[in-house]
């Protein structure tokens, strides 16, 4: 079975292509021979918390419909209530 491999791209345009712009950078230092671990950290920092902010965004996409459902279901009333 082959391994499956983790593609992080970010799901937001702008930190997308600030990754990119790092990854440019990155490889441009190594030619130099130079390894840039600040760059490196910084691009899987942005790259974590693309990931946080994608998750946070879904989930309370998902809260909001639940409550709005929640309550729309107690609005037309409880069966068994009489008025």
């Amino acid at each position: 079975m082959a391994d499956l491999i983790d593609l992080a791209i970010p799901k937001d345009p702008a930190v997308r292509a600030l990754c990119r712009d790092l990854s440019d950078m990155i490889e441009g230092l190594g030619n130099l021979g130079v390894t840039a671990h600040a760059l490196i950290e910084a691009r899987a920092k942005l790259i974590e918390q693309d990931a946080a902010i994608t998750r946070f965004k879904s989930d309370r996409l998902y809260v909001i419909g639940h409550n709005d459902g929640w309550n729309a279901a107690f609005e037309t009333g409880v069966p068994g209530e009489e008025d």
